[in-house]
């Protein structure tokens, strides 16, 4: 997911990134910057951004989830950390959930889920 701070879109594009749910459960910590800035960069102004993660800060590793190898893990994070990251990448919060596992769903560590908007404000830079 390291790319998409790089997406060949049109700044300010989209009003809603339903894609972009869970990202951050692969991405390393040293990238998370880079992924919210260009998350945020293609938001329209007003646009929502949604995240939902795992909240904890021990990673998941899984060598062999439905009998398949796979490389990366399952990062967790603290939904304070997320929202600091999402205000330095210029979003502001306007909804935070954190739950308990599901047991019957064999969860055993809570999930959060952020909402965050890009400002309405439009801004023009004037060379001069």
């Amino acid at each position: 997911m390291t790319g998409i701070a790089g997406l060949p879109v049109v700044t300010a594009t989209f009003p809603f990134l339903a894609g972009a749910y869970c990202p951050t459960i692969h991405t390393p910590a040293d990238e998370l910057p880079a992924l919210l800035s260009g998350l945020h960069r293609v938001l329209a102004p007003g646009g929502q951004l949604p995240l939902a993660f795992q909240a904890g800060e021990r990673p998941l590793r899984i060598e062999r989830p439905w009998g398949h190898p796979v490389t990366p893990g399952f990062h967790r994070r603290r939904p304070e950390d997320m929202t600091r990251l999402l205000r330095e990448a210029g979003s502001a919060l306007t909804s935070r959930t954190v739950r308990e596992p599901e047991e019957r769903l064999g969860e055993s560590v809570s999930r959060a889920y952020l909402l965050a908007r890009k400002s309405a404000q439009v801004t023009t830079h004037v060379r001069g």
